[in-house]
């Protein structure tokens, strides 16, 4: 995988949920797009929803909306746009992936259809970004962002 098409929209709206305060909840989504020879290309991210579990260290994704949105640009991109992964908030700085996390990553990869996935942490100075691929997680990138 040579790089991932992330646009400008959907990491604005993956920013907005940054645990910069005490109160704020973990927060998450799943990440839509297509692969586009070595480009991981995204097209969407969902956004919480009402049936999500979440708490100030944990986000479980169980609301339906999430599968909706997926199944909704998989029919209007004529079966190109599909799900390539997850995004979800920590309440640190610079994020890395818990043993839940890891473990939840590698049963997504197990179990699923693409080739490649994607995983963001968004912590409240910087990402923690991570593609995977069959029986592998390997770390791509590393970005720290600008207020």
């Amino acid at each position: 995988m040579k790089a991932v098409l992330f646009p400008r929209f959907a990491l604005e709206l993956i920013i907005q949920y940054r645990q910069s305060e005490i109160y704020t909840p973990e927060s998450g989504g799943m990440i839509l797009g297509r692969i586009r020879g070595e480009y991981l290309d995204i097209a969407h991210v969902t956004e919480p929803g009402g049936h999500d579990f979440q708490s100030r260290f944990q986000f479980i994704r169980r609301d339906y909306g999430h599968h909706q949105v997926a199944l909704d640009a998989w029919e209007t991109s004529n079966s190109e746009v599909g799900y390539l992964g997850e995004w979800h908030t920590h309440p640190e700085d610079s994020p890395m992936p818990s043993s839940i996390d890891l473990a939840g990553w590698k049963k997504v990869i197990r179990d699923g259809h693409s080739p490649y996935c994607l995983f963001i942490i968004v912590g409240i100075l910087s990402f923690y970004f991570c593609v995977g691929c069959k029986n592998l997680v390997g770390d791509v990138f590393f970005h720290e962002f600008e207020e």
